[in-house]
């Protein structure tokens, strides 16, 4: 048989073809490898996302139960019967020496170092800042609120009229915010001698400005404040003041909004 040849005309056309071919295959190949390269990533940086909003959405749900530092705390919203928080005592020089009551000179375990920071801070100021009330038990808003009704009933009221007062003056066993821990009724040593109380004309002393400028810095915001009265149901206090933690606290400040309405937002 005749041995076959390719002329040398021939042979360059098909190395030029051959040529071709294979630079399309490195082409198609290259955008495959970028397309599945892209797809995980992007897919990557979503879970990532959706995990990160999870994350976001279940630390605020959490600040927001009983115990939280957003937790709101009224007649709508009471404790668990069983809720205990986990408390610390406050030195005795940060309270006023009249408060012989130990019980109320202790505070949740985050908010007790940052009061006596405040009271320091306040003090280093020349502002003689002091805690007049702090954690309450259930059981001892219990006994003071059937004290309180027993005081309506002699003087007249009926059972139902009686409680009612009660509950106004004080607030149900349960549903107050002194029995998380959290808050702290505060006024200065001088202002409390000369009224005999805790009053609201606080608001009119330096103190109250000192605490208005400087508290959230420590994680604390005036709780029931007096343009929020149709919110949180609850009369102004200017000497109830409480913590959120210093971020929170901030931000509640810069919203204009008080806790009601920041724990929804």
């Amino acid at each position: 048989m005749a041995k076959r040849t390719v002329r040398p005309g021939c042979a360059g056309f098909l190395t030029a073809i051959a040529v071709v071919a294979i630079g399309a295959g490195v082409f198609f190949y290259s955008i495959y490898n970028k397309r599945n390269a892209t797809t995980p990533t992007t897919s990557s940086a979503s879970s990532s996302s959706t995990a990160s909003t999870a994350s976001t959405t279940s630390t605020a749900n959490s600040e927001t139960k009983a115990g939280g530092l957003l937790a709101v705390v009224n007649a709508d919203n009471p404790l668990p019967s069983d809720f205990s928080p986990t408390l610390t005592t406050v030195a005795s020089s940060n309270y006023l020496a009249a408060t012989a009551d130990e019980e109320i000179k202790k505070l949740d375990t985050r908010a007790a170092p940052q009061v006596e920071k405040m009271i320091k801070a306040a003090h280093d100021d020349g502002v003689d800042l002091f805690i007049v009330h702090g954690y309450k038990s259930v059981e001892t808003d219990r006994t003071a609120f059937k004290n309180k009704v027993k005081q309506y009933r002699t003087k007249g009221y009926s059972a139902s009229k009686a409680s009612s007062r009660a509950t106004e003056a004080l607030g149900e066993p349960g549903t107050t915010e002194d029995e998380t821990g959290l808050s702290v009724d505060m006024e200065t040593e001088t202002f409390y001698k000369q009224v005999g109380g805790l009053r609201q004309s606080f608001s009119q002393t330096d103190a109250y400005a000192w605490l208005v400028k400087n508290a959230p810095e420590y994680g604390f915001i005036l709780r029931y404040p007096k343009s929020k009265v149709s919110v949180t149901g609850v009369e102004y206090e200017p000497y109830h003041w409480r913590y959120v933690g210093t971020d929170n606290a901030r931000k509640i400040e810069q919203s204009g909004k008080c806790l009601e309405q920041y724990a929804k937002s």
